[in-house]
């Protein structure tokens, strides 16, 4: 499993051997491995908005800029909706509609904390076959999305809509948590702000804090890189 660190305009050039993401409108650092230019659905609900066609249209236009597609190296995240699968869906419609480019589409929930295999099934069969899939997490820990059977949606990704590569968008916030998230087969890669809202709080998930937060949260990816490289954990 891969690390992706979500990049901060603070830590630009800190990190360009990993893969990123980086949340429209923020500009990509060239790729080394991959980047995912994300579609900014996240920040967004939490502001109580949602992407509009408008936004979209702008999204594209960022898209294209920078070459995304709907796979590797620049993979573009599809205007979904936090957590609506059925607005997602609708979104997925208006994009091809006006044939923006190929982006990868978003398997979303349908509330915080909640497995609903049902709108997961319902999706894979609306998305069809797709090399790059996003599934994005509602707000579950490793342990919890263990407990919950987030593999039973894992599973229902790969069986049906075949990727190359499945992404969670939004998971591991934590030296735990990178552990507990390795158990569910699968998974491809994980991102999160954690590695950096954690040191700019002085906190090191390995060693000591560096004076200079930006120092730490480096040493806090590598570790986050490190975990997750390792071979999976025993899921018994």
């Amino acid at each position: 499993m891969k690390f992706v660190c979500c990049v901060p305009k603070e830590l630009r050039d800190r990190l360009l051997d990993f893969p990123r993401l980086y949340a429209y409108p923020t500009e990509p650092e060239p790729a080394q491995d991959y980047v995912i230019l994300d579609s900014g659905a996240f920040e967004l609900s939490m502001r109580g908005k949602q992407i509009d066609e408008a936004h979209m249209a702008k999204m594209n236009e960022h898209y294209q800029k920078f070459e995304a597609s709907n796979d590797k190296p620049v993979i573009g995240v599809a205007p979904d909706v936090f957590p609506n699968p059925a607005d997602t869906m609708k979104n997925w419609k208006i994009w091809h509609a006006n044939h923006y480019v190929p982006v990868a589409p978003v398997i979303q929930f349908t509330a915080m904390k909640k497995i609903d295999l049902y709108a997961v099934m319902k999706q894979v069969k609306f998305y069809g076959v797709h090399p790059f899939v996003f599934i994005s997490n509602p707000g579950l820990r490793g342990a919890e999305a263990w407990s919950r059977n987030f593999q039973h949606a894992v599973n229902l990704v790969r069986e049906n809509m075949k990727p190359n590569w499945i992404h969670i968008l939004g998971a591991g916030w934590d030296r735990q948590d990178f552990l507990d998230w390795r158990r569910i087969d699968g998974i491809n890669s994980i991102d999160t702000i954690a590695y950096y809202t954690a040191a700019r709080e002085g906190v090191a998930w390995s060693g000591v804090a560096d004076d200079d937060w930006k120092i730490t949260a480096t040493n806090n990816a590598v570790m986050a890189r490190g975990l997750l490289s390792q071979e999976r954990a025993n899921t018994a």
